[in-house]
């Protein structure tokens, strides 16, 4: 009868992956958890006018107001609408609303300041770490007062933009579906009022400064990469690891 086994050559590459994978992201994972510490630090901060008007609004129009007929209003709907999932979910859950607003404030700044560091990543580890951190502290304690006004959420969205512009400006090369994430991200931010488009019209001029005759105001991607990034989903990384020359299994066969 014939015994099989499989020996991996090398059971401390697995290891030896985290920690290289823990180097290269350690700063954009510090931003990521001083903007969630902070957020969830402060979940009971009391909601301004404003925001307790959206909220309210919000519970309306989940309830079967209409917006402008029933309820007296000229700022733009979408601020509104973006409430209505966190009104569902405090009914669903419990948890107040105003609340529930802060924890998904943190994490869209976390989100934010995580992207950011992924778009500036040529940057040294040490200098991006304390450009993340800071940028995670202005994103949540600057409008803590006002959590949730539409400034807030514009610049959230804003941060990764400006990092993509600047990675454009430098010739370097960005991932399809990382600028298809930033600009679902940032249009969901400008369009809160209209005088937000004044932001990226500033980083297009700083753009067309730089790089001159190069600038190109339509940027696309190679179709190919279009498909690849929309419809190919990503390899995982245990998959990653499966398929590593150094982890090739050994099939020994040994004598009855």
């Amino acid at each position: 009868m014939l015994h099989t086994s499989i020996f991996l050559e090398d059971s401390s590459l697995p290891l030896q992956v985290l920690k290289g994978r823990w180097k290269r992201i350690w700063p954009e994972l510090l931003g990521v958890a001083v903007a969630l510490v902070f957020a969830f630090s402060f979940l009971n901060v009391v909601p301004g006018p404003d925001v307790a008007w959206q909220l309210w609004i919000a519970h309306q129009i989940r309830m079967g107001s209409r917006l402008y007929v029933d309820i007296i209003e000229t700022n733009p709907p979408l601020w509104f609408w973006q409430a209505v999932p966190i009104d569902w979910a405090s009914a669903v859950s419990g948890v107040p609303s105003h609340v529930l607003l802060v924890v998904t404030t943190g994490c869209a700044a976390a989100i934010s300041v995580f992207g950011t560091g992924r778009l500036i990543r040529y940057i040294p580890a040490n200098w991006r770490a304390i450009l993340l951190v800071y940028a995670a502290l202005t994103l949540l304690l600057m409008p803590l007062v006002d959590t949730g006004q539409r400034e807030q959420f514009m610049l959230i969205g804003m941060l990764p933009y400006a990092a993509l512009a600047a990675s454009r400006r430098g010739g370097r090369s960005v991932r399809p579906l990382s600028a298809v994430m930033v600009a679902i991200g940032a249009a969901l931010g400008l369009a809160l009022k209209h005088y937000f488009l004044g932001v990226p019209l500033f980083i297009e001029i700083w753009l067309i400064a730089g790089q001159r005759r190069a600038y190109r105001a339509f940027r696309p991607q190679p179709r190919r990469s279009w498909w690849r990034a929309i419809f190919r989903p990503p390899t995982s990384f245990f998959s990653r690891i499966t398929r590593s020359p150094h982890l090739s299994p050994t099939l020994v066969v040994r004598p009855p």
